[in-house]
């Protein structure tokens, strides 16, 4: 898929300028050939390593979101599995972001039990709360697909009740929708 290739492209070429930078301006330091070279173009410089940081910030954290959307489930899966747990360069709100698009696909390839059991590996929680918010709802889609309407009705009202952030409305709204507990404007269920 194109946004995968995309964002390690950028990853790749935003480390790559990133230690260019950083030699060329050792270099110069030193006193060596490229003190005028740095002293002209250096200023032209800073900038591409921080706008390819932050285009790969951006990237990382919506790839997996990206493909979901456009319904490329196995891509996502392909993309998503492998960064779902924190590591060195995988940090807890994009392992949450990757957990939430791969169980998404799986619930919607129609294998909403392995969708649960993703969502109930263990892991470092997020610091986010939209991120927080968008595996419940995901937990409450994967328990509606599993006819435990129960679970996810308690999940769902849980999470109304304090207020579902803007991240994660569509997908609150979108449970709550499928459970048959039509959301308000206000974002909480109709009185009914």
């Amino acid at each position: 898929m194109w946004i995968a290739r995309l964002t390690v492209g950028v990853t790749a070429l935003a480390f790559a300028a990133t230690v260019a930078l950083v030699v060329a301006a050792v270099v110069a330091i030193k006193g060596l050939a490229l003190v005028v070279f740095m002293g002209d173009f250096g200023g032209w410089l800073l900038p591409i390593p921080f706008v390819l940081i932050v285009a790969t910030y951006l990237l990382r954290y919506s790839a997996g979101l990206l493909m979901l959307r456009r319904g490329h489930l196995p891509a996502a899966l392909h993309y998503c599995l492998p960064r779902r747990t924190t590591s060195l360069s995988v940090g807890a709100n994009e392992a949450a972001i990757n957990r939430y698009a791969a169980a998404e696909a799986h619930r919607l390839a129609g294998q909403p039990e392995r969708a649960l059991r993703l969502l109930d590996e263990a892991h470092k929680a997020p610091w986010r709360g939209d991120i927080k918010q968008l595996l419940f709802a995901a937990r409450a889609e994967a328990l509606i697909d599993l006819e435990r309407r129960e679970e996810a009705r308690a999940i769902l009202d849980a999470l109304v009740a304090h207020k579902p952030s803007s991240g994660a409305r569509r997908a609150v709204t979108s449970a709550q929708v499928r459970l048959g507990a039509a959301p308000s404007p206000e974002g909480g269920p109709r009185p009914g």
